[in-house]
């Protein structure tokens, strides 16, 4: 198994405020029923998941293109 696998960047935004939160976080509509349907999930680029610690990112912005996150994952093998 490869340490790292390129993946989509992907994460919730709120479309009346524009404020974002992480997939990977709590639910960012908490108990608010009503304001889920205010929230969409966005693609902002391209991240790597460490398939031996199961985190993903690495503390950057997203790459902009696949090839970039690859290059990345190329070089640390």
């Amino acid at each position: 198994m490869e340490k790292y696998e390129v993946i989509e960047s992907r994460r919730y935004k709120h479309l009346p405020t524009g404020r974002t939160a992480s997939l990977y976080g709590a639910c960012p509509w908490g108990m608010n029923k009503a304001d889920k349907d205010n929230w969409i999930v966005e693609s902002v680029g391209w991240t790597v998941r460490n398939n031996r610690l199961g985190t993903v990112g690495i503390s950057r912005a997203p790459w902009q293109t696949k090839e970039e996150a690859q290059a990345f994952v190329d070089s640390h093998i």
